[in-house]
């Protein structure tokens, strides 16, 4: 198995980089044409690149973004505006912005908004209707909370997957951002194959980037040989397009409309401790029962109609007979585009810690924030707010671990308590505060996924499930290691130049 996914890689990587060589060919020999004519170009092309930047720095994008293309269009100016123009002017990009938004208000549609949970809620706890209010301003709708269940580790998670598709006579819906076919994946499908034969729709959604070395070419075939339905979610193309940038990172199972699971979860071995890459494997996820799940479906379908024919009847996945007596605080599933403007998960993550009144309890693989959540996290610290962040110790990605550290100094300095998870790598994303009120989901406290990813994630509030999520938050801190002033210094005297110089890409890392 081992073989037939580095063959499968390696002849992957061969086709990218023969395509990208030819592109930079192409390019080469354009410049050479024109070469008779380069003062003229020149001077046109620095024009061009100085428009550009006057025009980003008066649009009201992110200042991180704005950075990221500044620096390079002026260190480049002979093509660096040209880029920018391109970038933006691809019709592919545009399709696919046209697409989702035609998609969303079929599913928008769908939503069921009901005014009395919300004057609940706000009756209850303002600070969580408040943060409500702006997600269902946002387009998704607050539901009394049913039956709940934290699932702490990628082990209990597989098996509740498992022992959900047991239970499934309808449908399975699958969205995963990795899918790896070794047992993790195994297991499920074994459970999946069976079901079909019995009847019940089995779809799965991967994404084109994040599976690209993980499963093999022929999958879709082999999966709808056993009767499964895929999706690859924007195929990876060798083509210099920024469309290839959004990539979907949500984390989606649902089973009958009547069980769903998000969280942080991929499906590999790796996230259920199965195979050790990076030390321990610490993720989180959780699991509802009600009539919230109906949220996760729609978010499922919307993802799923971006590249196949809409279902003539979608009422199908969604009329649902729940038992309403099992209810337990409020949930409201959300989900985050890249092609919105709207940044969902950011502005959630900012009305809780702006509202935060005693602590906040932080999980996230990367920690690489924007000005303003920097902001948001220093201000709630220098006023007395018990604010904690846990990153791994062991990173995936060497570059990216070292951006993270770069952020220690100033946090720490106002009083943020960061700590290291010694035993590995941690992958859950999570926020805890006050004991109130939570959020789990696949949204990771860096530029990627606020900004450029497909996310999804459930906000939580008055539920006892967040006690659940505060004592594992304790239990995995007590495995950490605190990053102190003292070993900021140290971090910095080692590494403070490639920390300053990767800084600077933070937004496209």
């Amino acid at each position: 198995m081992k073989r037939k996914y580095i063959q499968t890689l390696t002849g992957r990587l061969i086709l990218i980089a023969l395509l990208a060589l030819l592109q930079i060919v192409f390019f080469c020999v354009a410049v050479a044409i024109m070469s008779d004519y380069i003062i003229f170009f020149n001077v046109v092309m620095a024009i061009v690149s100085i428009a550009v930047v006057i025009y980003i720095l008066n649009k009201d994008y992110n200042p991180a973004y704005k950075l990221a293309w500044t620096l390079p269009i002026l260190s480049f100016p002979l093509f660096g505006g040209l880029l920018y123009i391109i970038s933006k002017g691809q019709s592919s990009t545009r399709d696919f912005a046209k697409t989702e938004k035609r998609i969303l208000g079929r599913i928008k549609s769908l939503y069921s908004f009901d005014k009395s949970v919300k004057d609940e809620l706000l009756k209850s706890d303002e600070a969580s209707g408040l943060i409500s209010k702006y997600l269902e301003n946002a387009g998704f709708p607050l539901y009394r909370g049913g039956k709940q269940t934290y699932l702490a580790s990628g082990e209990e998670c597989l098996e509740a997957m498992k022992q959900a598709i047991k239970s499934a006579q309808n449908y399975v819906f699958i969205e995963s951002f990795i899918i790896r076919e070794d047992s993790f994946f195994t297991e499920l499908l074994e459970e999946l194959t069976y079901k079909v034969k019995m009847g019940v729709e089995v779809r799965i959604i991967y994404d084109g980037m994040g599976s690209l070395a993980t499963l093999q070419r022929d999958f879709p075939e082999r999966m709808a040989a056993l009767g499964i339905k895929t999706m690859e979610f924007n195929p990876f193309i060798p083509v210099a397009t920024v469309m290839q940038n959004n990539r979907d990172h949500r984390k989606i199972f649902v089973v009958d409309g009547k069980i769903a699971i998000t969280g942080g979860i991929n499906i590999a071995d790796e996230y259920a401790n199965r195979l050790e890459r990076f030390g321990h494997w610490k993720d989180s996820s959780i699991m509802i029962e009600g009539k919230a799940v109906r949220s996760f479906v729609l978010m499922f379908l919307q993802t799923w109609y971006m590249q196949n024919p809409i279902d003539a009847d979608m009422c199908k996945y969604i009329d649902i007979m729940y038992d309403e007596k099992d209810t337990d605080g409020f949930l409201q599933p959300y989900c985050d585009s890249p092609l919105d403007r709207e940044n969902t998960g950011e502005r959630t993550y900012l009305s809780m810690i702006s509202r935060a009144k005693r602590s906040i309890y932080i999980t996230t693989p990367y920690l690489i924030p924007d000005n303003e959540l920097v902001s948001a996290l220093c201000v709630a610290a220098k006023s007395g707010i018990d604010v904690r962040i846990i990153v791994p110790h062991k990173p995936d990605k060497w570059y990216v671990h070292t951006v993270t550290r770069s952020f220690y100094s100033e946090l720490v300095k106002n009083g943020v308590k960061i700590y290291e998870y010694t035993p590995g790598f941690i992958h859950s994303k999570t926020m805890a505060v006050d004991s109130e009120r939570a959020v789990v989901g696949s949204i990771n406290l860096d530029y990627r996924s606020l900004y450029l990813h497909f996310e999804s994630a459930i906000f939580i509030s008055g539920s006892t499930v967040i006690g659940d999520i505060t004592d594992d938050f304790i239990k995995t801190q007590e495995l950490c290691e605190e990053i102190t002033e003292t070993k900021v210094e140290l971090i910095v005297k080692r590494h403070g130049l490639l920390m300053s110089l990767l800084k600077v890409f933070a937004p496209i890392l």
